[in-house]
């Protein structure tokens, strides 16, 4: 399999529907919250291919991380890439995000960031 393929290939799909689910036993310390590595990547990835947050899942154990914790370090990577991110995700995922017409609205993109109830941080299970 190559490399291209590794970073698309989700976890589960269920059949005849667009959802997607990735299964995650990190630990908050991975490379993955530095904004480096294949999982990084991966991620990127998914976001590239998503029209809506709702459709893609990141499932993590919650009792060994915390959802809160959890929602705070994908809320520090945000950041981090907060530009590159914004760049990378098309246009039907951040009007989903940030309300048709809106795609182009970096500060809403940030305000979305900065709020971990925001519906960007719906993918998080």
């Amino acid at each position: 399999m190559t490399e291209g393929n590794k970073l698309s290939k989700f976890d589960v799909q269920v059949a005849n529907l667009n959802d997607r689910a990735e299964l995650q036993t990190w630990n908050l310390k991975r490379d993955f919250f530095k904004g480096t590595g294949s999982s990084y990547d991966q991620f990127i990835n998914y976001l590239k291919n998503t029209d809506a947050p709702s459709k893609l899942k990141y499932v993590f154990n919650k009792d060994k991380l915390g959802t809160t914790n959890l929602k705070d370090a994908f809320k520090e990577l945000l950041s981090r890439k907060k530009f590159e991110i914004f760049q990378d995700i098309p246009i039907n995922l951040k009007e989903n995000l940030l309300g048709v017409g809106n795609g182009n609205r970096f500060d809403l993109f940030e305000l979305a960031i900065s709020n971990i109830n925001s519906k960007l941080y719906n993918f998080i299970n």
